[in-house]
């Protein structure tokens, strides 16, 4: 489970220079930090990792030094080393928790 701290600013969470749509049934105040929960498997990038077999898939580490992400993605694409890539993540499969005490935000 990826978990990364965010902002909820506007409908969105702002997370490491990226906003992810706040998931759908979620009520947050504009400046509320959470901890969002997101299974590897609730990104996708659109590219894939270099070493990954052509039919395999491969899990790539995204890390700007604020956030870390592991994803899962299709072997068929070869990004260089360093190379940006584009990862779209599914907000249906995102869980929000307090930070200071780790409980689960529930869906208003």
């Amino acid at each position: 489970m990826n978990l990364v701290e965010a902002t909820a600013d506007d409908g969105m969470l702002r997370i490491a220079g990226c906003d992810l749509p706040v998931p759908a049934g979620y009520e947050l105040e504009p400046g509320r930090r959470v901890i969002i929960g997101a299974p590897p498997v609730a990104a996708h990038a659109v590219a894939a990792a270099r070493d990954a077999d052509e039919d395999d898939d491969a899990r790539i580490i995204m890390d700007d030094q604020r956030a870390h992400w592991i994803v899962r993605v299709a072997g068929r694409a070869r990004p260089r080393t360093g190379e940006p890539i584009e990862v779209v993540v599914d907000a249906e499969h995102m869980h929000l928790f307090d930070p200071a005490t780790g409980a689960a935000i529930a869906a208003a």
